[in-house]
Protein backbone atom coordinates (compact mmCIF):
# COMPACT_ATOMS: atom_id res chain seq x y z
CA UNK A 1 0.00 0.00 0.00
CA UNK A 2 3.08 2.50 0.57
CA UNK A 3 4.47 1.69 -2.87
CA UNK A 4 1.61 2.18 -4.40
CA UNK A 5 0.94 5.63 -2.40
CA UNK A 6 4.50 6.61 -3.15
CA UNK A 7 3.73 5.50 -7.33
CA UNK A 8 0.78 7.94 -7.67
CA UNK A 9 2.73 10.34 -5.41
CA UNK A 10 5.85 10.14 -8.23
CA UNK A 11 3.22 10.04 -11.58
CA UNK A 12 1.41 12.83 -10.04
CA UNK A 13 4.19 14.70 -9.76
CA UNK A 14 5.89 14.57 -12.99
CA UNK A 15 2.64 15.05 -14.70
CA UNK A 16 2.56 18.09 -12.76
CA UNK A 17 6.23 19.01 -13.58
CA UNK A 18 5.54 18.54 -17.03
CA UNK A 19 2.40 20.38 -17.40
CA UNK A 20 4.00 23.83 -15.67
CA UNK A 21 7.42 23.13 -17.44
CA UNK A 22 5.49 23.38 -20.79
CA UNK A 23 2.91 26.12 -19.56
CA UNK A 24 5.00 28.58 -17.59
CA UNK A 25 7.69 30.37 -20.23
CA UNK A 26 10.29 31.09 -17.32
CA UNK A 27 10.20 27.95 -15.79
CA UNK A 28 10.83 26.44 -19.72
CA UNK A 29 13.96 28.74 -19.43
CA UNK A 30 14.87 27.64 -15.89
CA UNK A 31 14.97 23.86 -17.01
CA UNK A 32 16.38 24.43 -20.54
CA UNK A 33 19.54 26.61 -19.28
CA UNK A 34 19.82 27.03 -15.61
CA UNK A 35 19.56 29.49 -13.69
CA UNK A 36 21.67 31.29 -10.72
CA UNK A 37 24.88 28.89 -11.62
CA UNK A 38 22.45 26.09 -11.28
CA UNK A 39 22.30 23.65 -14.38
CA UNK A 40 18.59 22.93 -14.91
CA UNK A 41 18.53 18.54 -13.97
CA UNK A 42 18.98 20.37 -10.63
CA UNK A 43 16.15 22.45 -10.66
CA UNK A 44 14.66 19.73 -11.73
CA UNK A 45 15.37 17.80 -9.30
CA UNK A 46 14.66 20.63 -6.05
CA UNK A 47 11.19 20.86 -8.17
CA UNK A 48 10.03 17.40 -8.45
CA UNK A 49 11.06 17.18 -4.45
CA UNK A 50 8.94 20.67 -3.50
CA UNK A 51 5.73 18.97 -5.74
CA UNK A 52 6.12 15.16 -4.08
CA UNK A 53 6.09 16.59 -0.79
CA UNK A 54 3.12 19.27 -1.33
CA UNK A 55 1.45 16.17 -3.01
CA UNK A 56 2.44 14.06 0.30
CA UNK A 57 0.73 16.42 2.33
CA UNK A 58 -2.58 16.49 -0.04
CA UNK A 59 -2.44 13.03 0.56
CA UNK A 60 -1.44 12.79 4.01
CA UNK A 61 1.51 10.69 3.74
CA UNK A 62 4.26 11.00 5.45
CA UNK A 63 8.12 10.23 5.41
CA UNK A 64 8.94 7.33 3.49
CA UNK A 65 6.35 7.53 1.22
CA UNK A 66 7.20 11.04 0.41
CA UNK A 67 10.88 10.41 -0.17
CA UNK A 68 10.56 7.32 -1.97
CA UNK A 69 7.63 9.16 -4.53
CA UNK A 70 10.09 11.49 -4.86
CA UNK A 71 13.10 9.93 -5.76
CA UNK A 72 11.02 8.14 -8.46
CA UNK A 73 9.33 11.60 -10.03
CA UNK A 74 12.86 12.96 -9.56
CA UNK A 75 14.50 10.48 -11.35
CA UNK A 76 11.88 10.07 -14.61
CA UNK A 77 11.23 13.58 -14.64
CA UNK A 78 14.72 13.70 -15.28
CA UNK A 79 15.10 11.04 -17.84
CA UNK A 80 12.11 12.84 -19.70
CA UNK A 81 14.00 16.66 -19.71
CA UNK A 82 17.49 14.79 -20.91
CA UNK A 83 15.33 12.75 -23.35
CA UNK A 84 13.64 16.60 -24.65
CA UNK A 85 16.62 18.79 -24.66
CA UNK A 86 18.64 16.05 -26.88
CA UNK A 87 15.41 16.00 -29.34
CA UNK A 88 15.43 20.12 -29.33
CA UNK A 89 19.44 19.54 -29.49
CA UNK A 90 18.31 17.81 -32.78
CA UNK A 91 16.42 20.63 -34.07
CA UNK A 92 13.19 18.55 -33.65
CA UNK A 93 10.16 20.38 -33.45
CA UNK A 94 7.63 18.98 -31.02
CA UNK A 95 5.07 17.90 -34.20
CA UNK A 96 8.42 15.85 -35.61
CA UNK A 97 8.39 14.32 -31.91
CA UNK A 98 4.46 13.85 -31.48
CA UNK A 99 4.85 12.29 -35.13
CA UNK A 100 7.09 9.80 -33.94
CA UNK A 101 5.55 8.73 -30.52
CA UNK A 102 2.26 8.21 -32.46
CA UNK A 103 4.61 5.97 -34.92
CA UNK A 104 6.42 4.05 -31.82
CA UNK A 105 3.04 3.99 -30.24
CA UNK A 106 1.13 1.94 -32.93
CA UNK A 107 4.46 -0.42 -33.62
CA UNK A 108 4.08 -0.93 -29.93
CA UNK A 109 -0.05 -2.32 -30.16
CA UNK A 110 0.61 -3.90 -33.69
CA UNK A 111 3.41 -6.58 -31.87
CA UNK A 112 2.00 -7.02 -28.62
CA UNK A 113 -1.14 -7.84 -31.01
CA UNK A 114 1.24 -10.17 -32.57
CA UNK A 115 2.47 -11.55 -29.36
CA UNK A 116 -0.90 -11.97 -27.72
CA UNK A 117 -1.97 -14.16 -30.51
CA UNK A 118 0.77 -16.57 -30.23
CA UNK A 119 0.69 -16.41 -25.99
CA UNK A 120 -2.90 -17.28 -26.39
CA UNK A 121 -2.24 -20.41 -29.11
CA UNK A 122 0.81 -21.91 -27.17
CA UNK A 123 -1.70 -21.74 -24.27
CA UNK A 124 -4.33 -23.32 -25.82
CA UNK A 125 -1.73 -26.49 -27.14
CA UNK A 126 -0.33 -26.48 -23.53
CA UNK A 127 -3.76 -26.44 -21.75
CA UNK A 128 -5.31 -28.96 -24.88
CA UNK A 129 -5.17 -32.05 -22.60
CA UNK A 130 -7.23 -30.34 -19.59
CA UNK A 131 -10.15 -28.80 -21.35
CA UNK A 132 -10.49 -32.10 -23.24
CA UNK A 133 -10.65 -33.61 -20.09
CA UNK A 134 -12.90 -31.22 -18.84
CA UNK A 135 -14.83 -30.99 -21.57
CA UNK A 136 -15.41 -34.93 -21.25
CA UNK A 137 -15.38 -34.96 -17.58
CA UNK A 138 -18.91 -32.54 -17.63
CA UNK A 139 -20.43 -34.40 -20.60
CA UNK A 140 -19.70 -37.90 -18.70
CA UNK A 141 -21.31 -36.01 -15.29
CA UNK A 142 -24.60 -34.89 -17.20
CA UNK A 143 -25.12 -38.49 -18.60
CA UNK A 144 -24.40 -40.13 -15.64
CA UNK A 145 -27.47 -37.86 -13.71
CA UNK A 146 -29.53 -38.44 -16.39
CA UNK A 147 -29.14 -41.81 -16.14
CA UNK A 148 -29.89 -42.12 -12.21
CA UNK A 149 -32.72 -39.52 -12.85
CA UNK A 150 -34.25 -42.46 -15.17
CA UNK A 151 -34.01 -45.25 -12.66
CA UNK A 152 -34.70 -42.96 -10.07
CA UNK A 153 -38.20 -42.08 -11.49
CA UNK A 154 -39.30 -45.19 -13.83
CA UNK A 155 -37.44 -48.43 -12.76
CA UNK A 156 -37.66 -48.02 -9.00
CA UNK A 157 -40.66 -49.43 -6.72
CA UNK A 158 -42.06 -46.22 -5.11
CA UNK A 159 -43.20 -47.02 -1.68
CA UNK A 160 -46.32 -46.25 -0.18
Amino acid sequence: MLMQMAWVIAISSLVMEITLVHNLPFLRKIYLNGFLRIKGPIWNVMVSIALSALLGAVFTAQGLVVVVGAGLSGLMSDIYFRIERAFLAKGWTYSIIKENVILAYSKVVYWSMVWWRIIKKINRIITWPFRFYQSKKIQISHHYHRINNFRQNHLMIKKS
